[in-house]
C-alpha cells in the first residue's frame, strides 16, 4: 500500500455505475495529486481481503465499491427543517461517491467558496470530498462561517473561522451548529460535536453571568466540571475557556464559601511556585507545578494537571482529586494517600 500511493496515483471512477480503476505514474516533484482514498473502512477492507487477490489495483478498486456501498446505505446529514434562525443558510458539497460526474466541478466550488477562510480545505478540497460530503454555512452575504467535515458517513470536523487557525466557531453561530448538530446526533459523533458546542455554550453563559454579578452558587459544581472537560478535537486554543478562566477571581468568595476554606486559600489560576517549599492552597483550580515543592500542605484538589517529576514529596497528604493528567517520573512518592480520582493518564516511571 506504501509503495503504490508513493509511486502511483489512483483514481476511482463511477461515471458508468461500475467502478474503474485509473492508475496513473507519480512524477517526482511535478505530481500534486493527493494520496489514494485509504479511509479506515477501506484499508479494513483491504486489510482482510488481500490473500484472495492476485493485484492490488483489483483489491482497491473493490474495497472502493464496499466503502462507496457503506456511505450511501447508512444515514447522511440531513440539512432539511433546520433552523438557521434567519442568519443565513446551509450549502452541501457532494463527496466524490454521491456525485462522481461533477467531482471536479464540486472541488472547484468548494475552493473557491472557502478560499478566505482559516479552513486547510481551502487546499484539500479533492481530497476532503474523497473522503466525504462536505456542507457550509453562510450568512445571508453569502459568507462561510461554519464548516461541517464528513468522513464516510460519521462527523470528521466542525469548524468556524474565529482566531485564525484555532477554528473556532463565533458565538453568534453557536446557535446554527447546535441546531444542526441536534438534528443529526445520531450519526457516528455526532452527540460528540454537540456536546462539545453546548459545553461551550455553558462556558459562555458562566462568563457573562459572572459579568453581571448573576452568577448562582448551586452552579458552582457544575462550573467546576465544564472547566476541566476534555475539548473534543480542538484545532487549538479555546478563547471561551481561557476568557472564563480569567473571571474566576471575582467569585472567589462564593467558591470559598462553597469549599468551605478561605478565598487566600484558592487558586484560581496555574500554579507555578517560586520559591515556596509549603503548598499554601486548599484548591487549585488550574495546573499545578508540584516539582519544587516539599510539602501539600492542605491542598485538597487540583483541577488541572499535577506535575510532581523530580520532586522530593514522599506522599500526598490530604489531596483528594486530580481533574486532568499526572506526572510522577522520578519523583519520590511513595504513598497515594487519599488521592480518590484522577481524571486523566498518569505516569509512575523510575517513581
Amino acid at each position: 500500500m506504501l509503495n503504490e500511493t508513493l509511486k502511483s496515483i489512483y483514481r476511482t471512477d463511477f461515471s458508468q455505475g461500475q467502478a474503474k480503476v485509473i492508475v496513473n505514474a507519480r512524477k517526482p516533484h511535478q505530481t500534486i495529486l493527493g494520496m489514494m482514498n485509504l479511509l479506515t473502512q477501506v484499508v479494513d477492507f483491504i486489510y482482510n481481503n488481500a490473500p484472495k487477490y492476485a493485484s492490488f489495483k483489483e483489491l482497491y478498486k473493490d474495497a472502493q465499491t464496499y466503502f462507496k456501498r457503506f456511505v450511501t446505505q447508512t444515514e447522511i446529514i440531513n440539512i432539511k427543517n433546520i433552523d438557521t434562525f434567519g442568519k443565513g443558510s446551509w450549502i452541501r458539497f457532494n463527496s466524490q461517491y454521491n456525485d462522481p460526474k461533477n467531482f471536479e466541478q464540486n472541488v472547484a466550488n468548494l475552493k473557491s467558496l472557502i478560499a478566505d477562510t482559516p479552513w486547510c480545505t481551502s487546499t484539500l478540497a479533492s481530497t476532503h470530498l474523497s473522503e466525504g460530503d462536505f456542507y457550509v454555512f453562510i450568512d445571508n452575504n453569502k459568507k462561510p462561517h461554519i464548516a461541517v467535515k464528513m468522513n464516510g458517513n460519521a462527523i470528521d470536523e466542525v469548524r468556524g473561522i474565529k482566531n485564525g487557525n484555532n477554528q473556532e466557531l463565533e458565538n453568534e453561530y453557536r446557535d446554527v451548529v447546535i441546531n444542526f448538530l441536534k438534528n443529526n446526533y445520531k450519526i457516528e459523533y455526532g452527540k460528540e460535536w454537540l456536546d462539545k458546542e453546548e459545553w461551550n455554550a455553558r462556558l459562555i453563559q458562566y462568563a457573562k453571568d459572572i459579568d453581571e454579578n448573576n452568577f448562582k452558587f448551586e452552579n458552582i459544581p457544575y462550573l467546576f466540571n465544564d472547566l476541566f472537560k476534555v475539548d473534543f478535537k480542538s484545532h487549538g486554543g479555546n478563547s471561551n475557556l481561557a476568557l472564563l478562566r480569567s473571571k474566576l477571581v471575582y467569585i472567589k468568595p462564593q467558591l470559598a464559601e462553597y469549599y468551605n476554606c478561605l478565598e487566600n486559600e484558592i487558586c484560581v489560576s496555574d500554579y507555578v511556585p517560586k520559591d515556596q517549599e509549603v503548598c499554601p492552597y486548599t484548591f487549585i483550580m488550574g495546573n499545578a507545578n508540584l516539582k519544587k515543592c516539599i510539602n501539600l500542605g492542605n491542598l485538597q484538589t487540583i483541577g488541572g494537571n499535577a506535575d510532581f517529576c523530580d520532586s522530593k514529596i514522599t506522599d500526598l497528604g490530604n489531596l483528594q482529586t486530580i481533574g486532568l493528567n499526572v506526572d510522577f517520573r522520578d519523583s519520590k512518592i511513595t504513598s497515594l494517600g487519599n488521592l480518590q480520582t484522577i481524571g486523566g493518564d498518569v505516569y509512575f516511571i523510575n517513581s
